[in-house]
């Protein structure tokens, strides 16, 4: 989220810093070029926006 942030996405800059959502009501989607996390109108940025969807490429999981 903080790169989709600094790119210039209109999301709230509150919730950069916010503790985790509940990750166990979080739809999501593995997809070819990694998991896809959808966001809800309001979680993350104004309603206009609409749903965010943040894709975590494969290859950045379990990074360390």
């Amino acid at each position: 989220m903080n790169a989709k942030y600094k790119k210039g996405a209109n999301l709230f800059e509150d919730v950069i810093n916010d503790p985790p959502f509940d990750v166990s009501k979080m739809p999501f989607y593995l997809r070819d070029s990694g998991i896809t996390v959808r966001f809800y109108p309001y979680d993350v940025a104004p309603f206009s926006e609409g749903f965010v969807d943040i894709t975590i490429p494969y290859s950045e999981i379990n990074k360390k």
